[in-house]
C-alpha cells in the first residue's frame, strides 16, 4: 500500500495480504479460511521502490532440553533426538548438520544459515523447524520463529532489537505421540503450540550487502 497524496507517493506504507476465489455458475462455493501457505509471500512491488538488500546470519550454537523423540524399546536403544534445524525459504531449503541430543537434550551445532532479505520487507516471518532424523521418516520436534522487523534496521537506520544479540529461543510444538491437522498446525506455528520442547541459543546478524547468499556455513573458532 502507498499514499498517492503524499509527497513521497512511492513509499510503501503497509502491505495487505488477501485471497480470492472465483466460482462459475453451478460451482460449489469455496470458503476461505486459514492461509494454506502461511510462509509463502507473493508481493507486488511498484517499480519506483528501490530495494535495499541485507545478508541475515542466523547462528545456531547450542540446544538444551530437547525432548527425546527416540525412546528405548524393550531395553534397547537410547532416549535421544538426532536433531537438525531446517528452514524452507521460498523455493529453497536449508538445514544444519545432524547432532545427537542425548537424554539430557543438549547438543551443539555451531553453524549459521545465511538468508537474503530486502527492505521494504517481503515475507517478514521466518519459521525454523527442528527435526529428529529417522530412517523411517524424520519427525518434527517443534519450531521457532522470527519477525524480520526485529532484526533488519528500520527506515531511520535504527537496528532491529534482536540484531547482533544472543537469544535463547524456546521451541514449541504439539504433544508427542499425537497426530492430526491441529498437531501439524502446532508443529509449524510455535505461537499456537501447547508444549515446550527445549530451547536453542541463536544469534541474529543483519549486514547490508548488494549480493546476499543463501547457504549454510560452519562457524569459525573465533565466532564460537
Amino acid at each position: 500500500m502507498s499514499n498517492p497524496e503524499s509527497e513521497n507517493f512511492g513509499e510503501v506504507t503497509g502491505q495487505l495480504k488477501f485471497s480470492i476465489t472465483i466460482c462459475g455458475e453451478g460451482d460449489e462455493q469455496v470458503g476461505i479460511e486459514d492461509d494454506p501457505n502461511p510462509e509463502k509471500e507473493d508481493v507486488i512491488q511498484p517499480p519506483q521502490v528501490k530495494p535495499v538488500f541485507y545478508q541475515l546470519r542466523f547462528r545456531f550454537f547450542s540446544a538444551q532440553n530437547i525432548v527425546p523423540m527416540d525412546t528405548k524399546t524393550f531395553g534397547m536403544g537410547a532416549n535421544k533426538t538426532d536433531a537438525y534445524v531446517k528452514l524452507e525459504y521460498k523455493t529453497s531449503k536449508l538445514k544444519t548438520k545432524i547432532e545427537i541430543c542425548p537424554e539430557n537434550g543438549e547438543c551443539h551445532w555451531n553453524q549459521e544459515m545465511l538468508v537474503p532479505a530486502q527492505v521494504p520487507i517481503i515475507g517478514g516471518r521466518l519459521v525454523f523447524k527442528i527435526y529428529d532424523d529417522d530412517l523411517t521418516g524424520d519427525e518434527i520436534v517443534g519450531a521457532i520463529n522470527y519477525d524480520l522487523k526485529d532484526i533488519i534496521p528500520d527506515a531511520n537506520g535504527k537496528p532491529g532489537r534482536l540484531n547482533n544479540k544472543f537469544d535463547w529461543k524456546n521451541i514449541y510444538g504439539a504433544p508427542v505421540g499425537h497426530s492430526g491437522k491441529m498437531v501439524d498446525k502446532m508443529n509449524n506455528n510455535p505461537e499456537i503450540a501447547s508444549l515446550w520442547k527445549g530451547r536453542i541459543l541463536v544469534q541474529c546478524v543483519a549486514e547490508e550487502t548488494e549480493k546476499p547468499l543463501l547457504k549454510v556455513n560452519n562457524l569459525d573458532e573465533d565466532t564460537i
